[in-house]
């Protein structure tokens, strides 16, 4: 008897893919983005707040919005840079919220960071991590990074740790290539001066901290929190690509939303104008005609016709309800 073939593994679903079924509720589908994006997003957290815990809590509430804000993602941009925005905005506020300073924690490193090329090279005779230990790294490049300004220390990070270009950042941060490329300047030579035992590759070193990561139990715990505080969600996603999930889709967007407002203008103006008299029973308003005089007295159910000669009465002079049969 032959054996079965081997059946080939399915191929991963893609970002677009993953996002479609999101915008659908399906938990399940979000759950694989958050676990693609997990990482990305908390060394960026990470490194503007320096504590653990304030990142993972930040992370929750990103990882939250995001879920909300499906409805409104455009597959033309990228769903990193998509990602990174929210994580600019939301950071950025919880860093403008807290009113002291939160403490670093220096303990963890990822154990293959002595396999990096970063590491053989400034783990050298002479280099900057033969003269002071990964902690003490940590502790210096962590505090050099909190003296910068909010703006300048978000596109360092984005730039030099998480490795995207001037333009992508500009992206990021909805500015031009220009301010971006000058924050990063001007950030550099703040954590040249800070950072007293710098070394001239600016760029490789900071690289070392995509290694501040926690273990993978850690990890995948917080994960966890995350679908659970997306769980807890009252809101779901906003679903404009599929219109009779809710009635207010039009007003979500802009292109429907103006459409929709006009027709609601227009409507409002067709019901303020006031209605034009008519005879009763006439079906076209029509000019009275020359010479002969306008009705003034109106008995009730009896109308008048006197003025009008040769003019039969078009109603009866009582009008009564006849039985259903």
């Amino acid at each position: 008897m032959a054996e079965n073939p081997e059946i080939e593994p399915r191929p991963e679903l893609s970002d677009r893919d993953l996002i479609r079924r999101s915008q659908m509720e399906d938990l399940h589908a979000y759950e694989q983005l958050v676990r693609r994006y997990y990482e990305r997003i908390h060394s960026f957290t990470y490194g503007m707040t320096g504590n653990r815990e304030a990142a993972e809590e930040i992370n929750q509430i990103i990882f939250s919005k995001a879920w909300k804000a499906l409805g409104h993602f455009r597959e033309q941009m990228e769903f990193s840079i998509w990602m990174d925005r929210i994580a600019l905005h939301r950071t950025l506020k919880f860093c403008k919220k807290s009113k002291r300073r939160i403490p670093a924690r220096f303990e963890d490193f990822d154990p293959s960071i002595k396999q990096s090329e970063s590491y053989r090279k400034f783990s050298a005779k002479g280099s900057v991590l033969r003269k002071m230990s990964l902690k003490e790294f940590q502790r210096e490049m962590n505090e050099a990074l909190m003296a910068l300004p909010n703006a300048q220390r978000a596109t360092l990070l984005l730039h030099d740790i998480k490795g995207l270009s001037s333009l992508e950042v500009a992206r990021v941060m909805s500015g031009t290539e220009g301010p971006a490329r000058s924050r990063l300047a001007h950030a550099r030579k703040k954590i040249k001066r800070e950072f007293t035992a710098l070394e001239s590759d600016l760029a490789g070193l900071l690289a070392l901290k995509v290694y501040e990561r926690p273990g993978k139990d850690r990890v995948e715990k917080n994960i966890e929190n995350v679908m659970r505080a997306v769980r807890t969600a009252h809101k779901k996603p906003s679903l404009h690509h599929f219109p009779d999930k809710s009635m207010g889709w039009m007003f979500a967007q802009p292109r429907y939303g103006v459409a929709a407002l006009f027709l609601l203008f227009l409507g409002l103006h067709l019901l303020d104008r006031p209605l034009p008299d008519a005879p009763i029973g006439a079906s076209i308003i029509e000019p009275p005609t020359p010479g002969l005089e306008l009705i003034t007295e109106v008995e009730t159910n009896i109308v008048s016709v006197s003025g009008i000669p040769s003019a039969e009465s078009v109603y009866p002079s009582l009008v009564r309800p006849e039985p259903f049969k």
